[in-house]
């Protein structure tokens, strides 16, 4: 039995008063649908472990198909191997896709710099998976992507920094 992904609401924090934070507050709310993405693409390579595992020498690579969030291939991965992932960079037609890649967490995520370069490489790697956002997923980040920060309301709940307690 399936079960079915655990999706976080698709709802902006509460705007802070202080403008420094709220400042903070939107440009994480604009990096939201590439952290619930990353996120997901750190769980599905928890199904490749046992496969690395057995040859030390292997290693998936994802394969955004664009970047675009308005297009069809937005939610779709190609999962290939080292030597197909070298051929696709040798040829020049993937890029690191700088949403989803965090490398401080060992995440490196590649795009098809464009749908021709996808099709043209589809004759010369083998994609040994692809990996589709689940729907439930998919709908809370196109949410998100529709979704505008609430305006910036100034009051008087200001940061003033740490607080001594003690002298």
């Amino acid at each position: 039995m399936c079960q079915k992904p655990n999706v976080l609401p698709p709802v902006p924090p509460k705007p802070s008063k202080d403008k420094f934070i709220y400042d903070l507050q939107v440009q994480s709310w604009k990096a939201e649908p590439y952290d619930r993405m990353r996120l997901y693409i750190q769980a599905v390579t928890q199904r490749f472990v046992q496969e690395l595992e057995a040859n030390p020498f292997g290693g998936k690579y994802f394969i955004h198909w664009t970047t675009d969030p308005n297009a069809e291939g937005f939610f779709k991965f190609d999962v290939v191997d080292r030597d197909n992932y070298n051929e696709a960079a040798r040829s020049g037609k993937i890029l690191i896709d700088s949403d989803i890649t965090e490398q401080e967490e060992g995440i490196e995520v590649y795009v098809y710099k464009t749908l021709e370069a996808k099709e043209e490489l589809a004759k010369t790697i083998l994609v040994q998976d692809v990996v589709v956002v689940p729907g439930e997923l998919q709908d809370a980040i196109k949410v998100i992507l529709a979704t505008p920060f609430p305006p910036y309301e100034p009051g008087p709940n200001r940061y003033e920094g740490l607080k001594r307690i003690r002298e």
